[in-house]
Order: C-alpha cells, then structure tokens, then sequence
C-alpha cells in the first residue's frame, strides 16, 4: 500500500469533514492529512491544531517594500519605517493584509501626500478594531479605493460560484454587455479597454490569474480568493448589484441582475412570484438549468449567458426574437443541435459565443450571421459583432 500526503484546503463546516474523512482508511502509519481553516472550532475538531504565526518584522519587509518601493532606498528611508511599523501593529503581520494595504498605497504612484492620506485613512478605520486580524476591513478599504468603472467590474465577480474558473475573454466581454466599459476615444476597442480594466483589477491584487491548457491552446482564466469573494459578495448585496440563487438560498435583492446557481425547491417557488420584465442580465450555470423562466417573461434582457447548460432536449431558446435589446447571448458547450433562426433578430446583439457545439453546422452559423448583418444594417446600428463558433 502507498503512502500519501492528503492536504484539504478551506474546510468551514466541520460536516464537510466528516464526510471527507468517513472516505479515508485509518491507517495513520501509512498517511498524513493536513487542513485548513478559518474557523478555530473546526480546527479542534479535526485534530492537532497548528496556528501560523505572524511574519517577523524582517519578513514582514521583505514582503512590504518591493511592490511598493522597488530599489529607491531613498523612499524607503522616508516613509517605509513609518508605514511597516503601521503594517505589523494593524495587520498583525498577516501576509494577505501586508500585501492589499501594499496594493493600495502602491497605485498613488509614489505620491508622499496622497500615500499619507491613504494611511491616516486605515489608522482611523481601524482604530477602534477589536480584531485586528479581520482581514476584512483591510480588504474593504481597497474596495473603496477603486474608481468607480472598477468598482462595477469587480462587483460583476458576484455572479459566479466560488472556486469557479472565470475564462478572461469572456468575463470582458460581458463587461461590454453590461455597459461597464465605455470608450472616450473614437475607434477605440471596447475590449481592449475591457482587458485593460482587467489588468488593474489584477494587478491591485483583486483577482489571481489562473492559466489553463484547452485544445492546445492556453486561456486566461481568473479567480477570487475566499476573503476577496466574501467582500465582494457583501458589497453587491449593500449595492443591490445581483440576486443570486445558490445551494443556500437566494442573497441579495437586485431585480436588474439574476444569477441561477444551483437549484432549489424554495428557489423555484420564489422564482414564480418575481416579475422578469425588469432583468437585464441573467446568467445559468448547469445545476441551476432548471430554474429558467420563459424568454417571453423577459422584456429589457442584454445578457444572456448558458454556458456549459445541457439544453439539447429543452426549449429554452424558444422566442428569442423578442429580445431586442440583447448584446450577448452565451451558448457554449449547450449541446444545442441546431442554432436558432430567430438569433438573426436580435440587431443589437454584440457577442454570440457557440462555441463547443457539435451540432451547430457551419453553414448555419454562416446563415445567422449573415441575418444579424443585415438587420444591424437596416437599422443603422454599428455595434461591434463578433461570433465564436
């Protein structure tokens, strides 16, 4: 019998545990297990309970002064002292509350006065903290540092799952549905600009890029991590950004935006009383396909997105001509056996992603394009088409 190393990350119910572990031999002699978590009783419960301690001051520099000073050993002198001594006392040297504060103070681009307005700003914040390692009010002061279209960027994470690999082009370009991206320069390219919003929101650390091998090419791929996904999920719910059905109920209360999850009987029963006329984004994920409201209940719809749903033997695309104002419509790895005629109507539409579909032919693909051309032209609409098949 071999011998094997098992770690298991995030663990926040201590049920999740037991039945985990009810899959594993007992036979310690012949591996070793090791967890984590945020919740100390968890930990208890599990086994020995090993607490990271906080980084010493030296690597709690060592970490702090590259992003944010570089090589300038004249900065350093003059503000690095000051601002790692606020860094170890705050943050209690946690690395994840280091860096974010780093982030932030780092965007004002050297800028003494502006650093130093940022810094009295999380001093008083966090003066009255009774816990000074939740990292959540660290996380939530560079929320509010962002501009306000990154705000809106950031805030769209809400509408996918935790742990959920987010593919960068088409995060962008549901950005540019929404309308969170908005060109000053003519001729200027929507998702160029989108990408360039995504490259802020990453290099402020807001998300992790994750790159991943498909048919022989490498994608983008973006996640948040769980401290990040909680404030984001928070603010949404404080904006009234999305209404999210999830395996734990519905959150949120946005009749503009709707995020179907994963399916639930209370989720259905609610889902009948709600008025659709008002949505203007919908996005379904596969365990949630179920929950789908007829198209003729939708009036003002610009995004439609069903990626990787089984839609084979269901008629859920029925009456999609009405959808004028739709910019994008996502049917990748739907296992749609044939593409819609009624996809030709809809003059607005900007993105149609068929991706992964075996049984949308060529030529009909061709023949929606062709439809989709000649009703933007008729109507004198320049929107940017761009089909992926």
């Amino acid at each position: 019998m071999c011998r094997y190393l098992i770690v298991v990350d995030d663990i926040w119910d201590i049920t999740i545990w037991e039945k985990i572990s009810c899959a594993l031999p007992d036979n310690t002699f012949r591996y070793r297990i090791i967890t984590t978590t945020r919740n100390n009783a968890v930990a208890e419960q599990v086994g020995i309970v090993y607490e990271l301690k906080p980084l010493c001051l030296h690597d709690s520099r060592r970490l702090f002064y590259p992003r944010l000073f570089g090589n300038d050993d004249n900065v350093i002198c003059l503000t690095g002292d000051l601002i790692i001594l606020y860094q170890t006392k705050k943050c209690a040297s946690v690395p994840l509350a280091i860096i974010s504060i780093d982030t932030l103070l780092a965007s004002k681009g050297r800028n003494k006065w502006e650093m130093y307005k940022v810094y009295r700003s999380v001093t008083a914040e966090l003066e009255n903290s009774l816990d000074l390692q939740d990292l959540g009010m660290i996380l939530s002061l560079s929320y509010h540092n962002l501009p306000p279209h990154l705000k809106f960027c950031l805030l769209h994470l809400s509408v996918f799952p935790g742990d959920y690999d987010i593919d960068k082009d088409r995060l962008v370009r549901l950005w540019i549905a929404e309308g969170f991206i908005q060109c000053e320069i003519p001729g200027e390219s929507l998702f160029d600009l989108g990408e360039t919003y995504y490259h802020e929101l990453k290099n402020r650390l807001m998300i992790q890029p994750v790159y991943r091998r498909w048919d022989n090419e490498t994608i983008e791929y973006c996640l948040v991590n769980d401290m990040g996904l909680d404030l984001i999920c928070s603010k949404s719910k404080e904006e009234d950004f999305v209404t999210v059905y999830n395996d734990v109920y519905q959150t949120y209360s946005s009749e503009k935006r709707l995020s179907f999850q994963n399916s639930m009987v209370d989720h259905a029963r609610h889902l009948t009383s709600m008025n659709m006329q008002q949505v203007r984004s919908l996005v379904v994920f596969p365990f949630a396909v179920n929950l789908m409201p007829a198209l003729l209940s939708f009036r003002v719809l610009r995004v439609l997105d069903l990626q990787d749903c089984h839609l084979s033997h269901r008629y859920i695309l029925k009456d999609l001509r009405n959808l004028i104002h739709m910019r994008y419509l996502g049917l990748r790895r739907t296992h749609i056996a044939q593409l819609s005629k009624e996809i030709g109507n809809l003059q607005l539409l900007q993105t149609l992603d068929v991706t992964g579909n075996g049984g949308a032919s060529e030529q009909e693909v061709e023949k929606v394009e062709a439809a989709l051309r000649n009703e933007i032209a008729m109507h004198h609409n320049h929107p940017s088409l761009e089909i992926h098949w």
